[in-house]
């Protein structure tokens, strides 16, 4: 009886911290976030700080349940695309410096997807679309970058999200960068 007892105390004990431990990792990842966007260039280190809190927080069932939790790991992942695709366009800075992610734009519309997903509040909703539209530039800068490079399964990939993002911003009603038929085509 006693083990018993002393297991269903320490499960009661372990769940309220767990939820708390991904709403602070959340809190810690929005506070990074808007660190490196007060200065990019000088707190470059606050967008790793901020990927990595925002992974910790989404490791847990309690931080997948929160719509905020998702969006913010789509601004931050795309804020990484967004930093990559300057430094191959502009040939200035150095990637090394960035968090090392596979296919951030990719990810960061995922995140997207989930946040919409799991909206309750219509200004989560809002949040979880206005960052599809922002993310679709950099899946379609990142196939363009595999076709160049002839990674063409991983290009297609990208091209794929380009459009499933611009279904779903129609779906709600909202704009796309796709709804020029030239783009769309392209």
């Amino acid at each position: 009886k006693k083990l018993i007892f002393g297991f269903l105390s320490l499960m009661l004990i372990t769940i309220p911290l767990s939820a708390q431990d991904a709403k602070s990792e959340l809190k810690e990842a929005e506070k990074a976030f808007s660190r490196y966007n007060l200065d990019p260039q000088n707190n470059k280190g606050e967008l790793k700080t901020a990927q990595e809190a925002i992974d910790r927080a989404l490791s847990s069932s309690e931080g997948q349940a929160l719509a905020k939790a998702w969006i913010t790991k789509g601004d931050v992942y795309n804020e990484i695309a967004t930093q990559i695709i300057t430094i191959r366009q502009l040939n200035m800075g150095d990637e090394a410096e960035l968090p090392q992610v596979d296919n951030p734009p990719l990810h960061a519309m995922q995140a997207y997807v989930n946040g919409l997903e799991k909206a309750e509040k219509k200004f989560e909703t809002k949040d979880a679309l206005k960052g599809l539209q922002m993310v679709q530039p950099n899946l379609s800068n990142f196939g363009v970058f595999k076709y160049e490079a002839s990674e063409f399964e991983a290009a297609y990939e990208d091209f794929q999200a380009v459009l499933a993002a611009h279904e779903t911003l129609k779906a709600a009603g909202e704009a796309s960068s796709l709804d020029d038929p030239e783009e769309l085509k392209n």
